[in-house]
């Protein structure tokens, strides 16, 4: 179930707009933190806090009580409630200012793409045997409600299914998509594990763990940010996740590229300014290069791993990809202003900027 766009009144000043999804007795959700200031330059609604990816979590019970938190932390926000049976959502909001009053009901307003949601979890021992090894893999993706609009219903969501899988679509069917995604797995797993099994006591170390996760981020004004987490454990000191991002223009139902978004010279100008935002944020002096601080260059080009929302564009960055895995993955936002010079005013976020 997905439960997008889901809003709710929590203060006199601020507004929380959830894209939640609900797999059996799990919840996940992005969210955003609104107030009424006004927005920079090219946004004239709410303000939206995007700077960092907004994730919370948790389980709800058979009676529909839950708590939420941040993923593997105990720091606020936190969110404890009921979903009744006519899917609103009530409870207690728990943020640094204090604790509110909360009630979420969904709001699919023009712009806002309703969502299904599509799970899978399996499991496949190494060898006919107690105690065996297994390759363990688990699934969810979500694709746009049928619709009369064959963009949406159609080729979105071939489109959102291809990046899933990383290759093309069996059709629109995300079961069967899923099915050949986890039976490739299991495939791989043995073919390239079972000789190794022979002869080694034990072989935990065989283990493979795979988790591919999708969320939304931004979900308005006919604009759709998604992003697949994957995960992969096979072996080895730890295993490795990746963010990948999506922006979907909703009117046209494509895919936007940074060329779309910017102006034909953008690169140079992009570049000393992502650069210049990574030195602020590990506190190098002006001069100083971004080697400095671990980072394997020191000129830092805009990715095709972005993000869009309605206040701004951000660069996300995987381990390996400007850092060393021990410095974790990078990003960095920019609201329209600070980008406004090297944005297409005519381009595809022409309708955001007006």
């Amino acid at each position: 179930r997905c439960l997008s766009d889901w809003s709710s009144d929590v203060c006199s000043s601020d507004l929380i707009t959830m894209d939640l999804v609900k797999i059996n007795d799990s919840i996940y959700a992005n969210y955003q933190c609104n107030s009424n200031a006004k927005a920079e330059e090219g946004n004239s609604s709410p303000k939206q806090n995007y700077e960092n990816i907004r994730v919370i979590c948790g389980k709800m019970k058979p009676d529909g009580s839950c708590v939420l938190g941040v993923p593997f932390s105990k720091e606020l926000p936190n969110f404890t409630g009921q979903l009744s049976r006519d899917q609103i959502l009530t409870g207690t909001w728990v943020n640094e200012d204090g604790n509110y009053p909360l009630e979420m009901k969904e709001n699919y307003k023009d712009g806002v793409l309703p969502f299904n949601v599509s799970f899978l979890k399996g499991s496949i021992p190494l060898v006919k045997k107690h105690g065996s090894p297994k390759g363990n893999i688990e699934m969810a993706v979500l694709t746009p409600v049928e619709s009369t609009n064959a963009l949406l219903s159609d080729s979105l969501k071939a489109t959102i299914l291809e990046k899933f899988m990383k290759k093309p679509a069996r059709g629109t069917n995300p079961d069967i998509n899923m099915n050949t995604m986890k039976q490739a797995y299991f495939d791989k797993y043995i073919s390239e594990n079972e000789a190794l099994y022979i002869g080694k006591a034990g072989g935990q170390s065989l283990n493979w763990e795979s988790l591919e996760f999708m969320h939304v981020l931004y979900n308005d004004k006919h604009f759709l940010t998604f992003y697949i987490i994957s995960y992969g454990f096979t072996g080895g000191a730890h295993g490795l996740e990746t963010y990948e991002f999506y922006v979907a223009d909703l009117k046209k139902g494509k895919i936007l590229s940074l060329n779309d978004i910017f102006n034909t010279d953008f690169e140079t100008n992009l570049t000393s300014t992502i650069t210049k935002r990574f030195k602020e944020m590990n506190s190098l002096r002006e001069g100083q290069p971004l080697k400095d601080a671990g980072f394997f260059t020191d000129d830092v080009k805009p990715t095709d791993n972005f993000y869009l929302t309605g206040e701004g564009i951000g660069f996300f960055y995987n381990h390996y990809d400007i850092a060393p895995y021990a410095s974790s993955p990078n990003s960095c936002f920019f609201s329209f202003r600070e980008l406004y010079s090297f944005i297409n005013k005519d381009g595809a976020l022409q309708s955001l900027l007006q």
